[in-house]
């Protein structure tokens, strides 16, 4: 795991560096990119660090047959991350202008963030151990 953690690092970095070009590449506006690409191409690289320990650890916990846990906080997560809170931001706090796009996509970053709290909890605590059989 953490050769995919230090590679996913590295993408992420090598991301916030392309930023410019490959916004450019989609006709976007200078003063549009640097206000605002950069801010969200630095959240969704630190995403892609999160997901690469939410893959391995879920994976893990598949393979010994833990399934519905690991189900049940991903579906929590998502809509919690992905759909509560953006709601909250955008909607609760009345920021549709500017600020309202970032702090969606910090919204967007609670999923796999929580997740990446969770599954090593659980892989840590041993909890998978009764799920195991043999095969």
């Amino acid at each position: 795991m953490k050769t995919s953690v230090y590679i996913a690092s590295i993408s992420a970095v090598v991301l916030i560096f392309l930023t410019w070009p490959l916004l450019k590449a989609f006709n976007q506006p200078t003063e549009l990119i640097n206000t605002w690409g950069y801010i969200l191409m630095a959240i969704i690289g630190v995403k892609c660090i999160f997901d690469t320990v939410n893959l391995s650890i879920l994976r893990a916990l598949w393979s010994t047959g833990d399934l519905y846990f690991p189900l049940i906080v991903s579906i929590f997560t998502m809509y919690f991350g992905q759909v509560a809170i953006p709601f909250i931001f955008i909607y609760g706090f009345n920021i549709l202008h500017g600020l309202g796009l970032v702090f969606a996509y910090i919204g967007y970053l609670v999923d796999p963030f929580l997740r990446a709290m969770i599954y090593p909890i659980r892989w840590i605590k041993g909890t998978w151990r009764k799920k195991v059989r043999l095969v």
